[in-house]
């Protein structure tokens, strides 16, 4: 019987080890390379490390570094970004953060995911921190967690959306098979410091950039990398 939303809603529940659940399954998801072989780890963002000051300041700093590539645009702080997790990540049923973690167990980014609703996806929150782990490893990270919503979620489709100046970004979701959907024009404003990018109708944008959106079906996905994890 195909899973419904609130059933991928207690699933991600579960992935974050909230109300008691038992997440000793959900410790880790491996990342794979095209042979297989592990090339590093995805580790559930849980509410015990909102207790970690270095790991809360080093997600805010790199939040701030890379504001360039995210529709809402401002410095973070180490408060902000606690509050943020906690509410917007542990507190919303649709979202998923993950710690991305080399072979060695050195954590050097991050990488994410929100169920839009009916089967949907989409992969977000991706940011290297630091450097080191397989070159590839934030590339196949977004195979892993595809994988793992068409798999363990029962989704049907993701879309990835990213600024289009993002050309590493889009070269590296290509590779992994998501096709072209649609360029939208945007909409900027700017308050006490915080810029945000919105969706707009041609002949309303007031700016040069542009978003896109790209996406793969779960039979793409199939077809592409084989059986979900």
């Amino acid at each position: 019987m195909p899973m419904t939303d609130e059933d991928r809603y207690a699933a991600v529940r579960q992935l974050k080890g909230l109300d008691g659940m038992d997440a000793a399954g959900w410790e880790k998801l491996p990342v794979r390379d095209a042979s297989s072989a592990a090339i590093g780890y995805l580790r559930p963002f849980t509410e015990a490390m909102l207790a970690d000051d270095m790991l809360i300041r080093t997600m805010a700093d790199a939040r701030t570094r890379h504001k360039e590539f995210f529709l809402t645009q401002f410095d973070v702080t180490p408060e902000n970004k606690r509050e943020w997790l906690r509410e917007s990540v542990l507190g919303n049923d649709r979202k998923m953060l993950f710690l991305v973690e080399t072979l060695d167990g050195r954590i050097v980014g991050q990488d994410g995911f929100t169920l839009l609703g009916g089967g949907i996806f989409a992969l977000d929150g991706t940011m290297r921190w630091a450097r080191g782990g397989h070159t590839r490893l934030f590339e196949r990270s977004a195979v892993a967690r595809a994988g793992f919503c068409f798999g363990a979620l029962d989704c049907l489709l993701c879309r990835v959306e990213l600024f289009l100046k993002n050309e590493l970004g889009i070269y590296n979701v290509e590779h992994i098979g998501f096709s072209f959907e649609a360029e939208y024009p945007l909409c900027v404003t700017e308050k006490d410091g915080r810029i945000a990018y919105s969706k707009t109708s041609p002949g309303c944008e007031n700016t040069d950039e542009r978003l896109v959106s790209m996406t793969m079906t779960r039979e793409a996905f199939a077809g592409l990398h084989g059986n979900f994890p």
